[in-house]
């Protein structure tokens, strides 16, 4: 892990501020807007082959669903071309920032792209059953169909923001269940305990504005009212209390008691961050954790309690930033991100350190 790390030289370079004047909120506030910008003109400038892959959750037979697996399209590659799967925000789809900030430099490197989207997000629903987070199981049926159809091809996972709740679960949850061919993970500024992400234990004014003003209102239009005929019908009661739901951590509470799949008490229970992240010393490929120390969803990182067990952890590296918000992450006036750079560099050192191992 240490030779992928030096091989990153944002990790080994003094960190660059800001643009004068753009603290965290500012950075937020014109990454919002960036964002609707961005999905427009990315859904103008990108094309996709979507397939809908079917899952469902152990022992829930009524569970069955699909979730869609969008594709990237790009020049005929071989076989063994690296594939990245991406798992976006929240609310975030294929054609959504921050995830399609990288398409470009991924696409010139010789890289297979592919974004993940749960249930309720690339499809409406078939069943009243979706976590807002994304389900841990769905997430590594893709990884099992995509290992099958590629078996030569490293498969990185990247997550961005809640994304990561997903991948980061599905690290902890899987790593003994891994394809061969998974090679990394990437968590982009989120992640921690989902059952209270959106009630973060420093949080301040702007964690309240982002999480219950901005994304609850988000949640309700992108995932609720989409699906608001399956999941009415479905329960009328529990849909009704999510969509008065004043409080993003309480619309999650809502929305997991009622339409996870799931008894509240196991949900807790295959919630592998509920207990800290030491669930991760079974990693067996390199994982990357990035915060920021001034992201309004997570103010000043992790709990205290998380870095003693980081530190002692082989496969696992946290990089932890003083400035970036959440996901802005802006280097210039440009708004060119470092996150972006961050990832190729992640890439990058993980492919040199795969060639070196087979020379």
């Amino acid at each position: 892990m240490r030779k992928i790390l030096d091989r990153m030289p944002m990790l080994s370079k003094p960190e660059n501020g800001p643009p004068f004047l753009m603290g965290p909120v500012l950075q937020l506030l014109i990454f919002t807007v960036q964002q609707q910008v961005q999905e427009m003109w990315a859904t103008q400038q990108y094309q996709f082959v979507d397939e809908h892959i079917e899952v469902h959750l152990d022992g829930h037979e009524s569970s069955q669903d699909c979730v869609v697996l969008s594709w990237l399209k790009c020049k005929a590659l071989p076989e063994d071309a690296p594939i990245v799967l991406i798992a976006p925000g929240l609310n975030c789809s294929k054609a959504s920032l921050p995830g399609t900030a990288a398409y470009k430099a991924l696409r010139s490197r010789g890289c297979r792209v592919a974004v993940f989207h749960k249930r309720g997000i690339g499809a409406p629903l078939k069943t009243p059953v979706f976590h807002l987070f994304g389900h841990p199981s769905d997430f590594q049926t893709v990884i099992e169909h995509i290992a099958t159809r590629w078996p030569k091809a490293a498969l990185h996972l990247v997550g961005y923001s809640s994304g990561n709740g997903l991948t980061g679960s599905h690290a902890a949850l899987y790593s003994d269940n891994l394809p061969p061919s998974v090679a990394s993970y990437a968590l982009l500024v989120g992640g921690a305990d989902y059952n209270f992400a959106f009630a973060p234990p420093r949080r301040n004014f702007w964690s309240d504005v982002l999480l219950d003003w901005g994304l609850l209102y988000f949640t309700k239009q992108r995932m609720l009212t989409p699906n608001a005929d399956v999941l009415r019908a479905a329960d009328p009661v529990g849909f009704q209390r999510a969509m008065t739901a004043k409080k993003m951590q309480e619309l999650y509470q809502v929305c997991h008691k009622h339409f996870s799949g799931f008894p509240p008490e196991q949900e807790a229970r295959i919630n592998p961050f509920s207990k800290g992240c030491a669930v991760l010393e079974n990693m067996r490929v390199p994982l990357l954790w990035v915060l920021t120390e001034d992201d309004p969803v997570m103010p000043g990182g992790p709990p205290d309690f998380w870095f003693e067990p980081l530190r002692r952890l082989e496969m696992t590296a946290l990089a932890m930033f003083q400035h970036g918000s959440h996901l802005s992450c802006f280097r210039s006036w440009r708004l060119d991100r470092w996150v972006d750079q961050l990832l190729i560099e992640w890439l990058d050192a993980l492919g040199m350190e795969m060639e070196s191992r087979t020379t």
